[in-house]
């Protein structure tokens, strides 16, 4: 009798946790690059697998075996930056900068199900006050392939107006499990990662909110590396700037897009949206 008591008690605290929230604390200037949330849909050649670190990170992004992120380095991630020359907080997955240490995770079903939504806000002196949430979901189609969406909320919980707010988010695609012979293409609206060789596949970045400004750019393994690092260098400013529709060349590409979301006074929210596919 003592021992179904205390499962009982376990399993309740166990729900409360999974339904109010679920909060961790890493270093400010390293993240979690591991497979907190592992989600997979499909079977055989349709099965998609995805992960996602504790901290609102893609770290894989498999379709029918076949890997396409996590090859070598793992960089996905996404920065805010506002004010036309502050870089502001960023995370890209190996390295973090600006966040405050403690990431909020709501993930009412448990662990490894949808949904799941990841808070951050700044640290503690920012001059801009903030909570960004990223929500994740996967939308799969029958005939076609499983896409991740995720919806991210930036709420400015200051006093001030925070002014011309962008959020940029960024992968280093590695197509059908290899770097340096892909190629890029963008449109208005999505940037391309390709790779032609044996059986041709592409990772797809694309905005989900048309009708909010955005640009998306194709960029290099290199620039990500060394653009986002301790120094907290921004690219929000200069996606697409210059840049060719297409690079027909391999190389080891990365793709991106920012959306400039403009000024947000205190207490309001703007919400922008970020699919990703593999076909």
């Amino acid at each position: 009798m003592i021992y179904i008591i205390r499962v009982t008690i376990c399993v309740f605290l166990f729900t409360l946790v999974a339904t109010f929230g679920y909060a961790q604390n890493f270093p400010d200037e390293f993240s979690s690059d591991d497979c907190y949330t592992s989600i997979s849909v499909g079977a055989g050649v349709a099965n998609t697998r995805v992960c996602i670190s504790s901290t609102g990170n893609l770290t894989k992004f498999t379709t029918g075996g076949v890997e396409h992120l996590a090859v070598s380095d793992v960089i996905e991630g996404y920065q805010l930056c506002w004010n036309n020359a502050y870089g502001g907080p960023f995370d890209k997955g190996v390295y973090t900068n600006g966040f405050a240490p403690t990431t909020t995770i709501y993930q009412p079903n448990g662990r490894n199900t949808m949904p799941l939504r990841i808070t951050r806000k700044g640290v503690s002196g920012s001059p801009y006050p903030f909570r960004f949430e990223q929500e994740f979901s996967l939308r799969s189609r029958p005939y076609g392939p499983t896409e991740v969406i995720i919806t991210a909320k930036f709420y400015n919980t200051g006093t001030e107006t925070l002014p011309d707010l962008k959020i940029w988010r960024f992968f280093d695609a590695d197509v059908n499990g290899d770097y340096g012979d892909d190629r890029g293409i963008r449109t208005a609206h999505s940037v391309t990662i390709m790779d032609a060789n044996g059986t041709p596949a592409s990772m797809t970045l694309a905005a989900g909110i048309l009708d909010k400004p955005h640009r998306t750019g194709i960029t290099d393994n290199i620039s990500i590396e060394q653009e986002v690092g301790e120094t907290g260098f921004s690219r929000c400013h200069s996606v697409g700037d210059g840049q060719p529709a297409m690079v027909d060349q391999d190389g080891d590409y990365a793709g991106e897009l920012t959306y400039e979301v403009g000024d947000i006074l205190p207490g309001r929210v703007k919400t922008v949206e970020f699919i990703y596919r593999v076909e």
